[in-house]
């Protein structure tokens, strides 16, 4: 399903994310890193409407800044962080997230993005087959030792 991709704040620049906007209904919302935790800029999202968070790496001193950070509650926040969050957030680094903001401004009308769900892990006969030959193994080397 095609949703409206939006930065924060409205502009043609993504804002940090920190307060509350209204979005188009399932926007996928992309906001700059800094200001705030990245809990509360999905949780702020979540609360205008958004459907996803992509946090882009932007900033001064992210300018080389081509790696990704783990994106967890702070322990300062540990007592909110049990607040039901139901909108995916991914981390881009600064070089994508200038190519996904360059493309969506290239575009002449509304930008859209699309959002796939990871597919589960699944253990098939084949994954219980291998497990099995694995105990089998073990079990005979330890008679024959």
């Amino acid at each position: 399903e095609r949703r409206p991709f939006v930065f924060a704040g409205g502009g043609k620049w993504p804002t940090d994310g920190c307060t509350t906007d209204k979005y188009p209904s399932g926007a996928v919302v992309l906001v700059s890193r800094g200001d705030c935790n990245f809990f509360n800029k999905t949780l702020q999202a979540q609360i205008g409407g958004a459907s996803a968070v992509v946090v882009a790496n932007f900033g001064s001193k992210m300018l080389a800044d081509d790696h990704l950070i783990h994106m967890g509650c702070p322990r300062s926040h540990e007592s909110i962080c049990s607040i039901n969050i139901t909108v995916p957030t991914v981390m881009l680094t600064f070089r994508d997230a200038m190519l996904l903001r360059e493309a969506s401004q290239a575009v002449q009308g509304p930008f859209y993005a699309r959002l796939y769900p990871r597919p589960r892990a699944s253990l098939g006969v084949a994954s219980f087959l291998v497990a099995l030959m694995g105990l089998f193994v073990v079990a005979v080397g330890a008679l024959v030792a």
